[in-house]
C-alpha cells in the first residue's frame, strides 16, 4: 500500500491475523486479512480476490469480522466504480483502491491521492474539537513550523486522538504535515490572520451549555470569557453580571442554575468543550475562543470590539 506510505505519508506496519481461522470459507476464500496499524491505529486489511460483494454482504462480512475483533475493517480493491464509491462512503465504510484513493473515516477524515482536490471528494464540514484545539495550538506557537510531539503535550490527547486531528488539519488544505527526520511537524506559507480566514468555516464556539452559578462557588478553574473577557482585552464596557467558563467535565451540574436571580450573587457560566485554562493569557479567555462564543451576538458593538480584538492579536502573535 505505498498510496498510504509514500503519496500520504503515513506510518504504516502489517502482521498476520491469526484470528483470520475463525472465519467462514466463503470469506476466507474471496479475500486475504492482514492487520494492520496505520499511525498507530490498528485496522484488518481485507483485499478482495474478486468482485465487489453487495452492500450488505460487505456489511455482513466486516460485522463477522469485528464479532471476532473489534477493531475499523478496511476493503481493499484493485477498482471501484464512481457509484460504488459513492455508496461505500455514505455507509462510511473505510476503503483503499489500488494506489489512487484511500477512505478511512475512522482516522477522522478522508484520505486520497487521486480525488484530493476534485468535486468527487467528501467536503470537510466542522472539525471534530480535538482538531480545532490542535488548530488553536498551532495558531498561538511563534514559528511556523511547530512539532506535533510538543502539541500532545498540551493538549494531553491520546495517540489515536492526536492522528485523526492531524489528518483532519491537514485535510483542510490549509495547514501541510510534514516529516523533520522522525518527528511530525506541521506548517503553512500564509499569515495567522489569512489561516484563521481561511480555516474559521470548520471551526465552532467551544461552548457545549451555559447558565448560571452562585458566586460562592467560583472555583481556580474558572475564568472570564466571553462578554467579560471581550471586555477585559477591549474598550466595550462589560456587563454587571460576569461571565466565566470552565471545562464541562470539571464542572459540578448540579450547581447549574437555569435562570438568573440576582446578578451580584451569580455569574453566568459557559461550559466548554475543552479546558479554558489551556489556551488562556493572564488567566482570560483566548481570544479566538471567545470570538467564537460570541459568533452569535448581533449587538453591532459587540461585533466591531471583536474585530480589534482579533486585528490586535494578529499584530501581537504573528510569525
Amino acid at each position: 500500500m505505498s498510496l498510504l506510505k509514500d503519496v500520504l505519508g503515513m506510518h504504516v506496519t502489517y502482521s498476520k491475523w491469526k484470528e483470520v481461522k475463525n472465519l467462514p470459507l466463503y470469506m476466507t476464500g474471496n479475500a486475504e486479512y492482514t492487520m494492520a496499524e496505520i499511525d498507530d491505529v490498528p485496522c484488518i486489511i481485507m483485499e478482495l480476490k474478486s468482485d465487489i460483494p453487495t452492500l450488505p454482504a460487505i456489511k455482513k462480512q466486516i460485522k463477522k469480522i469485528q464479532d471476532i475483533e473489534r477493531t475499523p475493517v478496511v476493503i481493499k480493491v484493485k477498482a471501484m466504480s464512481a457509484f460504488r464509491r459513492k455508496n461505500m462512503i455514505e455507509a462510511r465504510i473505510p476503503f483503499i483502491i489500488a494506489d489512487e484513493q484511500a477512505y478511512l473515516p475512522f482516522m477522522g477524515t478522508v484520505l486520497n491521492a487521486k480525488y484530493v482536490n476534485s468535486k468527487d471528494a467528501p467536503e470537510l464540514e466542522n472539525f471534530k474539537f480535538s482538531t480545532q484545539q490542535l488548530f488553536l495550538w498551532y495558531l498561538y506557537q511563534e514559528k511556523r513550523m511547530a512539532y506535533i510531539s510538543d502539541a500532545a503535550r498540551v493538549c494531553s490527547f491520546s495517540s489515536m486522538t492526536m492522528t485523526r486531528a492531524t489528518r483532519e488539519l491537514a485535510a483542510s488544505g490549509f495547514i501541510e504535515v510534514s516529516k523533520d527526520g522522525v518527528k511530525k511537524v506541521l506548517n503553512c506559507n500564509c499569515t495567522k490572520k489569512e489561516l484563521f480566514e481561511r480555516v474559521k468555516k470548520y471551526l465552532k464556539s467551544p461552548v457545549v451549555t451555559e447558565g448560571y452559578l452562585e458566586r460562592k462557588y467560583l472555583s481556580k478553574n474558572m475564568i472570564p470569557a466571553g462578554i467579560s473577557a471581550l471586555a477585559e482585552r477591549s474598550m466595550l464596557n462589560g456587563d454587571k453580571l460576569k461571565t466565566y467558563a470552565v471545562l464541562d467535565s470539571d464542572f459540578d451540574k448540579t450547581k447549574l442554575i437555569p435562570e438568573l436571580v440576582d446578578s451580584e450573587k451569580q455569574v453566568k457560566i459557559e461550559l466548554w468543550s475543552y479546558a479554558p485554562l489551556k489556551f488562556a493569557k493572564d488567566r482570560i479567555a483566548d481570544p479566538i475562543s471567545v470570538a467564537l462564543s460570541l459568533e452569535k451576538e448581533t449587538d453591532e458593538r459587540v461585533e466591531m470590539m471583536i474585530e480589534e480584538m482579533l486585528d490586535e492579536l494578529w499584530e501581537e502573535i504573528e510569525w
